[in-house]
């Protein structure tokens, strides 16, 4: 946190306030950063070339480092160049994406470890994790095809990947294996649950997605649940659960959402281990609000 502060106090510094030209190999050291950091992410709006997601380099990256570039376009997003600002909110929506399908495909991944113990309210909950990632990407999923840039020049430095995209949303799917792990995922699941927990299967088969303020069916997307009669309901990033509840946990600094949890509670690794105190996105800690 002291390292984020003491960025952003350099990148606002008077010496930096008016610096355009950032080609400009006259510039000193504080003058620099802002170069430097624009190298580290990959990040070239100008000179025709604005792409409209994040380097292919990304998906290698780290969850920390992934938190790191966000912070460093949540900072471009604010910037006097319009075509800077506009060119880094496109990043930052795409830069949301794959750190959430990163967190997903981490929860699934601890899930099927057979060393982790897992509750039989948690394969109700995964189930409905898993369901809901497979409708987002799966249905009317045009043939797996690389995510094409929309020029020749972005066409080396965009994000190209074998990717399902939807005919409805146009939604990514940045990491290639999640859609396999969903499936897995959802069938453990429900094995687990009938066999080992010894509950009866309907109450895993026939869950409902619809919403819960008056049943109807809700439009798959990881960020709301929204419904025909237009009931948004913030999702939680953590569980892909809609935020009903009059108490839940919420990032000051990007305003997503969590279900709250309660400390008379008896979690298990894995539920700990998804429901974790601090943010999928900004790695800062969560606060507890009400409606």
């Amino acid at each position: 946190m002291d390292c984020l502060q003491e960025l952003l106090q350099r990148w606002y510094s008077p010496e930096n306030i008016g610096v355009i030209d950032d080609n400009d190999d006259d510039m000193s050291g504080d003058i620099n950063l802002r170069r430097a950091c624009l190298d580290e992410i990959g990040f070239q709006p100008t000179g025709g070339n604005n792409q409209s997601s994040f380097p292919q380099s990304w998906l290698d990256k780290s969850p920390i480092t992934l938190q790191l570039y966000r912070f460093i376009l949540c900072i471009l997003t604010r910037d006097t160049n319009e075509e800077i600002k506009s060119c880094a909110q496109l990043w930052l929506t795409s830069a949301d994406q794959l750190i959430q399908l990163r967190h997903l495909e981490r929860c699934y991944r601890l899930f099927l470890q057979s060393s982790v113990q897992r509750q039989a309210r948690d394969c109700l909950l995964v189930s409905r994790m898993a369901t809901l990632t497979l409708n987002v990407f799966k249905p009317s999923t045009l043939p797996t095809t690389p995510l094409l840039a929309t020029n020749n020049s972005a066409s080396s430095s965009s994000v190209n990947i074998n990717t399902s995209i939807t005919t409805q949303n146009k939604s990514t799917c940045y990491v290639q294996d999640l859609l396999e792990l969903a499936e897995k995922v959802r069938l453990l699941a429900m094995q687990l649950y009938i066999h080992r927990f010894h509950l009866p299967a309907e109450d895993i088969v026939n869950q409902v997605h619809t919403c819960p303020i008056c049943t109807e069916n809700v439009i798959p997307d990881f960020m709301y649940s929204n419904c025909s009669q237009n009931h948004p309901l913030e999702r939680c990033m953590q569980t892909l659960e809609p935020c009903i509840d009059p108490v839940y946990r919420h990032c000051k600094h990007c305003n997503h959402v969590a279900l709250g949890i309660s400390p008379h509670d008896r979690l298990s690794a894995w539920r700990l281990a998804t429901l974790h105190p601090m943010c999928i996105y900004c790695d800062l800690s969560l606060t507890s609000r009400e409606f």
